[in-house]
């Protein structure tokens, strides 16, 4: 041992060629003993210090030299007196892994820092912070670093950050910083998903300065889109140089969503209420312009944009603070003693095994209401820093040091945690930021997109009338008013039945307005009359008649040409049927003959119970049980969107009740076909009082009556087997109260 000592003193080189010496001569071998040692300079580890230091800081030292080509650094053979080759080389790539770290980060912030995209300058401009600090605390560790092992100790919570950046930022294996065919959009919203996705794999068993340097990384990178939503929510406007954000305007007033996956992931399930914030904002805006009566509610709304657009500065505030309580909370909180486990002295080396450990369900549930585990993610990822080299330092300073066996092993492999904290401190030290993105900016849009909904939707039915305009489509659509349709329909139909040209825009709008002139919506009505392919008199000429209901915007998003498509639809419907009533009411017969009107006016019983049934189907149970249902809900509508789906729901419900679905098609179609016997049994009963006293005629007559009612019961007969059908497979259920109005009179016959 002695003599070891001695030749290393002396000259390491002598100790290495003796040593081989030895080797080869034990094992009978007699090779060339090569000049390597010879040609390798003996340094002093304080020069070796400064110039780690200095590589550390990016720049190329005497033993440390940048390839200008791969934009590394490569190590230049040196020897240390109290170290061995390979144990050297192992301690000079540790350092020089992290100095090609920084080399990157460099050319990363040269390339985006001025040039790149928003998202991407903001990534840059953190990180040159980052290095900035990182550089100031090389420069101060210059006079007081004395070993190898103290750079590793001081710098261990920046190592950790440059891991971090290298791994998730920087390398061109996780980011499509060159794939310039991507889009803008879709390169921002990559990167924000590879800090999101790495922010949420190490929400567990993360050392706290280590999360709070990605959390700062993370909140600058996502600052360029958080301005960007604030913008959109306060003013309506878009403001995207690069368009990198996941909004786009087509055209001068339409905006949409750009794709899913040009849409950063944990803003997927927010981001149709940004759009239709920014767009309630737009509307607010215009209504506030254009009405009189709420130029006050436009000053306090205008003066308070400004105040508005502070999105960035409430969430870093609110995420500062959920962490601080939570860090709070978690001081006092002794996971050791809640886990039954042994705490040993500070001084004493932690088995950071232990710390690894799964926790029991029963563990689980004993858990303190203020300590939330949302998931035990496991880190997979290994470094691509290990620490075998120190271990192999440890070793080597053992053989040439007196070292006692029994003190504790101040570097070894367990001791490559010795800068964590207490474990009650690394479990769980620090809130998940997908629970910092719900509670401190999730929140707020919401709350803010509700707030402002709610607004929009008092605007609308204090300035536009919303509940008049619906009112006044149930009356003029559905008939609500009746005594006034009472009178415009006897006037039509009785027009119709004469030569008067009713199927003109001029005639029907005088006669419309004659009932509905004082009525709140007649000023928004117009009718429009195509010329009828059927014929003269028939229930199907009906339809040629067309009502446009058109109101100003933004009522026309609710009230659209597709919803008074439906409500013309409905109405043909129902004045259909009560054309059909009225024609066969308004029929009489005297009962001069009684052998030939006895059975036309059983006949005639037979078609008013069918009209008649039909009309207390539709306007009951259909027109006034829908509106009952469907009105607490207009008023429980919280935003835009619920009125426009509600009221599309109410009249989709309307027109499947009454059977104007294309799908039952069938159905309409023998119930219109019953209706236009109306039409028929007009004319056969006309024919009465012309018969003449012979046998011949009268018996022509009977055949013709005979041959029209057996028509008719077919026609009920095939209506009342299809609906009971549908009742019987339990589809369409409401037709089981037309089917029970009409089978009663059936069974009677």
């Amino acid at each position: 041992r002695e003599l070891v000592e001695f030749a290393w003193r002396d000259d390491p080189r002598d100790l290495h060629r003796k040593y081989e010496d030895h080797l080869y001569h034990q094992s009978g071998q007699n090779p060339l003993i090569k000049s390597f040692y010879d040609a390798i300079p003996i340094i002093q580890e304080k020069d070796l210090i400064k110039e780690i230091l200095i590589m550390l800081g990016g720049l190329p030292t005497t033993i440390f030299e940048l390839d200008p080509i791969v934009a590394i650094f490569s190590i230049r053979q040196v020897m240390l007196r109290h170290l061995t080759l390979d144990c050297l080389h192992d301690i000079l790539i540790h350092f020089k892994t992290y100095g090609d770290i920084v080399l990157r980060i460099q050319h990363f912030i040269n390339k985006n820092l001025i040039k790149g995209l928003l998202t991407y300058q903001g990534l840059a401009a953190s990180l040159n912070r980052f290095l900035q600090d990182y550089k100031n605390k090389l420069l101060s560790m210059e006079d007081v670093i004395i070993t190898l092992l103290s750079i590793e100790k001081e710098l261990a919570p920046y190592f950790r950050s440059l891991d971090f950046i290298n791994r998730c930022i920087i390398e061109p294996s996780r980011i499509c910083d060159d794939d310039y065919q991507a889009s803008p959009s879709k390169r921002s919203s990559h990167l924000l998903n590879i800090l999101y996705d790495l922010m949420v794999r190490k929400s567990m068993f993360q050392h706290p300065s280590e999360y709070e340097s990605a959390f700062k990384i993370f909140l600058d990178t996502f600052h360029p889109s958080i301005d960007a939503i604030d913008h959109w929510i306060s003013s309506g406007k878009i403001v995207d140089p690069f368009q990198e954000f996941f909004l786009v305007q087509v055209e001068s007033k339409e905006f949409r969503l750009r794709p899913s996956d040009e849409t950063p992931k944990f803003l997927l399930e927010i981001r149709d209420q940004i759009l239709e914030l920014g767009k309630t904002h737009q509307m607010i805006e215009t209504i506030t312009s254009k009405s009189s009566s709420s130029r006050d509610e436009r000053k306090v709304f205008h003066g308070s944009h400004e105040m508005e657009r502070k999105l960035y500065g409430n969430f870093q505030e609110k995420s500062e603070k959920i962490q601080r309580k939570f860090g709070d909370s978690f001081k006092s909180f002794n996971l050791n003693a809640f886990l039954g486990r042994q705490t040993e002295p500070k001084d004493e080396t932690m088995d950071i095994q232990q710390l690894f450990e799964p926790l029991t369900l029963t563990q689980l549930e004993n858990l303190p209401e203020d300590f939330q585990v949302e998931n035990q993610v496991e880190n997979s990822e290994k470094s691509p820093i290990d620490f075998n080299q120190f271990d192999r330092l440890e070793f080597a300073i053992t053989d040439f040091a007196e070292i006692s066996p029994l003190r504790p092993n101040p570097y070894g492999v367990t001791d490559r945690f010795r800068n964590f904290p207490e474990i009650s401190e690394i479990f769980l030290s620090h809130v998940p930021i997908f629970v910092i993105l719900k509670e401190c900016l999730f929140d707020e849009i919401s709350a803010k997109f509700h707030s402002q909904s709610l607004h929009l939707i008092e605007l609308i039915q204090l300035e536009f009338q919303l509940e008049n305009h619906l009112k006044s489509l149930r009356v003029f659509y559905f008939l609500e008013d009746g005594l006034a349709f009472h009178d415009f329909t006897l006037t039509l139909f009785d027009q119709m039945e004469t030569d008067f040209p009713w199927d003109t825009n001029h005639n029907l709008q005088g006669l419309m307005e004659e009932q509905y002139a004082d009525h709140f919506g007649w000023k928004f009505v117009e009718i429009q009359v195509e010329k009828s392919q059927s014929s003269h008199g028939s229930i199907s000429s009906l339809e040629s008649v067309d009502l446009k209901y058109e109101v100003p915007w933004p009522l026309s998003l609710l009230i659209d040409g597709n919803s008074v498509e439906i409500y013309n639809r409905i109405r043909t419907f129902l004045w259909q049927i009560k054309m059909a009533k009225f024609r066969v009411d308004f029929v009489e017969i005297s009962g001069k003959n009684r052998q030939l009107e006895h059975p036309l006016y059983i006949f005639k019983m037979k078609i008013l119970h069918f009209v008649n049934n039909l009309e207390n189907y539709v306007f009951n149970r259909v027109l006034n049980c829908t509106w009952a249902e469907f009105s607490p809900k207009f008023h429980e509508a919280q935003t835009l969107n619920d009125l426009i789906r509600i009221h599309s729901e109410f009249l989709t419900s309307v027109r499947d009740r009454c059977l104007l679905n294309p799908k039952v098609s069938l159905i309409l179609d023998n119930i219109k076909n019953l209706l236009n016997f109306s039409t028929k049994f007009k004319k056969i009963a006309g024919k009465v009082e012309e018969i003449s006293e012979s046998e011949n005629s009268r018996q022509k007559f009977q055949l013709e009556r005979i041959r029209l009612e057996a028509e008719f019961d077919q026609g009920m007969a095939l209506l009342l087997t299809v609906l009971t059908k549908i009742v019987e497979q339990k589809k369409l259920l409401h037709l089981e109260d037309l089917l029970l109005r009409l089978v009663g009179f059936s069974r009677s016959q």
